[in-house]
């Protein structure tokens, strides 16, 4: 299943490529994006593309230490309210429990969590899709941007017991040093960043709680408008497979290019369920032909998607007081009217 992300990631990947005196354009050709994609206004582009991006930048440039140097730069604050809201946030752990809350939602493709073990513990970052290229050098990046959040939370001399890499090392030892301030280890069973436990579970400096209020507010609007363009695109998407009868979880969730499980809980988490949409798309669609002279019981059967005319007099019976047309009744089976 394809994972997508917002737009301002590559935008800012071109941004740090032209600082560097380079053009971004044979950078985005690699990866198999253009300018226009990344540039429309509220653009998604494939995870794996942004991705493969930073690491065809590193290639560009020259730079096997692109993805540290970048994620310097950029940090956390790359991501934009979401980023003010984690800075105010109570503990490490809590920013990694609201990231993975944000990130599942939002269908980026990347995953973290907390692996407790004892008077260490370690905050792991997985990223899913696989793009055509290995994605070491965002991989570094997003575990730069991450330890400036920490240093945001804990100050700026605090530092992790060590840093972890699944993958050999792409720079000189020593810039992993200068970067981190500990030690780096590569080959490692998880991409990771190790600290103690206690760490985890508190902060240094004071989060501003209005701030956080405030932005917390502004991002349950944003999701609450989000909600509702998503709920009309689940409603289109079912539109179209309802008269094939494929209006699943699974076929809707591969027309909305999501994984099942993100359909599933967006939908929970907008107070909705598949077989109402489903049933509100019959409804819709029973009031528009109803009354159409064009239109027989068994055209309308299979418009609706069901297997047969009993199936569909049931569910005209079931929902006759939602269906304004009277004219229903004509379009269906004697048997429907008793």
């Amino acid at each position: 299943m394809e994972h997508f992300i917002k737009a301002f990631g590559p935008i800012s990947v071109c941004d740090y490529v032209r600082s560097l005196g380079f053009e971004p354009e044979p950078a985005l050709s690699m990866a198999g994006l253009q300018p226009a994609e990344i540039n429309r206004p509220g653009g998604k582009v494939p995870s794996a593309a942004l991705f493969d991006l930073v690491e065809a930048a590193s290639r560009v440039t020259g730079r096997p230490d692109f993805g540290l140097s970048w994620g310097m730069q950029t940090g956390f604050r790359r991501f934009g309210p979401l980023a003010t809201f984690l800075a105010n946030c109570e503990s490490i752990r809590q920013t990694v429990k609201e990231s993975e809350k944000f990130l599942a939602r939002h269908n980026w493709g990347i995953k973290c969590r907390v692996v407790d073990m004892g008077e260490l513990s370690r905050v792991e970052v997985e990223l899913l899709p696989k793009g055509r290229f290995p994605s070491q050098q965002y991989l570094e990046s997003l575990v730069v941007a991450n330890l400036s959040l920490w240093k945001e939370l804990l100050g700026e001399k605090w530092t992790p017991a060590e840093i972890w890499f699944h993958h050999k090392a792409q720079a000189p030892l020593e810039t992993y040093a200068s970067v981190f301030g500990c030690e780096v280890r590569f080959g490692m069973r998880a991409n990771a960043i190790v600290a103690r436990t206690l760490d985890l579970d508190r902060r240094e400096t004071p989060p501003d709680r209005k701030v956080r209020t405030i932005v917390e507010t502004m991002l349950v609007e944003e999701l609450r408008c989000a909600d509702l363009c998503f709920l009309d695109d689940v409603r289109a998407a079912l539109r179209s497979l309802i008269p094939s009868g494929r209006a699943t979880i699974q076929e809707a969730a591969e027309a909305l290019r999501l994984q099942p499980t993100v359909l599933t809980q967006r939908l929970t988490d907008s107070g909705q369920g598949l077989k109402e949409l489903v049933n509100e798309a019959r409804l819709e669609l029973i009031r528009v032909h109803s009354g159409r002279s064009d239109t027989s019981p068994q055209a309308l059967q299979q418009l609706l998607g069901f297997r047969d005319m009993a199936s569909l007099n049931r569910f005209v019976r079931q929902n006759m007081r939602r269906i304004r047309a009277t004219t229903v009744l004509e379009l269906i089976q004697p048997s429907a009217r008793h």
